[in-house]
C-alpha cells in the first residue's frame, strides 16, 4: 500500500481491522467486572503524557536544533519537571495509575524493565534499518517490507523457545539469554559496512528477533505471575506500557543518532531522495563519489546508534542479573493471567 499509494496509507490500513474488532467485542465478547474499581488518575494520565511529549521531541530536534539550542533543552527540562511532578502524584495519590508497591516488587520492576530495553533496542533498529534499505541498497517499499519479515519469524521462534524454558529453569536464564542474543545482534551489526548488504541485515533479524521472542515471552511471563490476580488488567498494562514507551523512546533516540552521526559528513544533511536529486546535477565520477560519501555517512551513523543500542542491552542484562531473583522454576499463574501481548 505504501509503494502504490503513500506512507499515509500504512496507517490508513489499520482502520478497518480496528472497526471489525470494535463491532466484534461488542457483538460477541461478555461483559466482565473487577471486583473492586478505583477512580481514574487523569491528572498521572495527563502527566506522563506530557512528559513523554516533551522528552521525545526534545530528542528528535536536538540533531536539527543542535543540543544547546534553547527550545530543545527547554524540553528536556519540561520533562524533567513533569516527570518529577508525575512521581509526587504517584506518591500521594489514593488510587495511583501506577502503585509504587507494585513496581517495588523486583519480579515486576526488572521484568518491565527488560522489556522496555529491548524495546528500545529492537523497535529503533527497526526504523533504521527500513531506512537503511530503501535508502542505501535502494528496495521498494514492498521489496524492503518483505526483507523484514524474518524479523517476526525469529520472534515467534524466540517466543515459542521461551516457554519450554521458563517451567524448566525458571525467567532469570530466559531474560539474560535474550538480552545477551540481542546484544550479540547489535554488536554484529555495528560492523556493517559498504559492502555489507542485505546478509548483514538478514543475519541482524535473526539473530535479535529470535533473542527478542525470548525476553518479551519470559518477561510478560513474570510481570503478570507476580501480580495478583485482583490486578491482573494492571499488570498487563505495565506490559504494554512499558513496550510502548522503550519503543518510542527507541525510535527517537536511535533516529537521532543517526541523523546526528549521519549529518556530521556532507552531503547527508537531506534526505537520500534529496541526495539523489542533487547528484543528477553532477558530473561524473562526482556523481557516485557524492552518492558513496551520502551512503557511507548514513552507515556511520546506523552502526553508530547500533553500538548505542548493545550498550543499552548489555547494561539491562547486568541489572538482570544483579536484582532479579531466580527461582527454579516461575510463580505460579493466577487465574486471571492470561496474556498475548509477547506475540
Amino acid at each position: 500500500m505504501v509503494e502504490l499509494f503513500s506512507w499515509r496509507a500504512g496507517f490508513w490500513a489499520t482502520v478497518p481491522p480496528a472497526v471489525v474488532g470494535i463491532v466484534t467485542a461488542l457483538l460477541v465478547v461478555p461483559e466482565s467486572r473487577a471486583p473492586r474499581t478505583a477512580r481514574v488518575d487523569a491528572p498521572s494520565v495527563v502527566l506522563s503524557a506530557a512528559s513523554l511529549l516533551a522528552l521525545v521531541w526534545a530528542i528528535i530536534e536536538s540533531p536539527g536544533r543542535g543540543w544547546t539550542d534553547t527550545s530543545v533543552l527547554a524540553g528536556y527540562v519540561v520533562a524533567a519537571v513533569l516527570l518529577t511532578a508525575f512521581a509526587a502524584r504517584r506518591a500521594r495519590a489514593r488510587h495511583p495509575m501506577l502503585p509504587p508497591a507494585l513496581l517495588r516488587k523486583p519480579r515486576v520492576g526488572m521484568a518491565a524493565l527488560a522489556l522496555a530495553m529491548m524495546s528500545f533496542a529492537l523497535y529503533g533498529a527497526l526504523f533504521v534499518i527500513t531506512l537503511y534499505l530503501q535508502g542505501v541498497l535502494e528496495y521498494g517499499p514492498w521489496e524492503a517490507g518483505l526483507r523484514t519479515l524474518p524479523l517476526a519469524v525469529a520472534l515467534t521462534a524466540g517466543a515459542g523457545t521461551a516457554l519450554p524454558l521458563l517451567s524448566r529453569h525458571g525467567e532469570k536464564p530466559p531474560i539474560l539469554a535474550g538480552l545477551g542474543v540481542v546484544s550479540a545482534a547489535f554488536i554484529a551489526l555495528s560492523t556493517t559496512d559498504a559492502d555489507s548488504g542485505y546478509p548483514h541485515v538478514l543475519l541482524f533479524q535473526l539473530v535479535a528477533g529470535f533473542g527478542a521472542g525470548l525476553v518479551a515471552t519470559a518477561g510478560t511471563e513474570t510481570v503478570m505471575a507476580a501480580t495478583p490476580a485482583d490486578r491482573a488488567a494492571l499488570g498487563s498494562a505495565i506490559n504494554d506500557s512499558t513496550r510502548q514507551v522503550g519503543a518510542c523512546l527507541g525510535v527517537a533516540v536511535q533516529g537521532s543518532i543517526l541523523a546526528a552521526a549521519s549529518t556530521a559528513h556532507p552531503p547527508a544533511d537531506a534526505s537520500f531522495p534529496d541526495v539523489r536529486t542533487e547528484a543528477e546535477h553532477l558530473p561524473e565520477p562526482l556523481r557516485t563519489r557524492f552518492l558513496d560519501d551520502a551512503r557511507e555517512a548514513f552507515i556511520d551513523g546506523m552502526t553508530s546508534a547500533a553500538t548505542v543500542a548493545a550498550i543499552v542491552t548489555i547494561a539491562a542484562a547486568a541489572l538482570i542479573w544483579r536484582f532479579l531473583p531466580h527461582t527454579a522454576r516461575p510463580l505460579p499463574r493466577t487465574p486471571a493471567h492470561h496474556d498475548d501481548s509477547a506475540c
